[in-house]
């Protein structure tokens, strides 16, 4: 995990993983900040391979979320 950003109702990851806890997520993945329960959030993003870190920032306004980072 290279990014953590805590939203109104999530925590919102984001790294160079597959994986959540056994789930498919790719590169990035939120969790519910009340219950600890993987959210069904899952951007489809794929890493442009040999750039250093796949994500640099992640943000949320008004009940968007904003990526950034080296990807396709």
């Amino acid at each position: 995990v290279e990014n953590v950003m805590v939203g109104e109702h999530a925590l919102y990851l984001g790294g160079d993983f597959n994986t959540v806890s056994g789930v498919a997520r790719r590169m990035f993945a939120a969790i519910d900040r009340e219950t600890g329960a993987l959210l069904p959030w899952s951007p489809a993003v794929i890493r442009n391979l040999g750039t250093g870190l796949a994500t640099l920032a992640i943000a949320e306004r008004d009940g968007t979320v904003y990526l950034s980072g080296r990807f396709d």
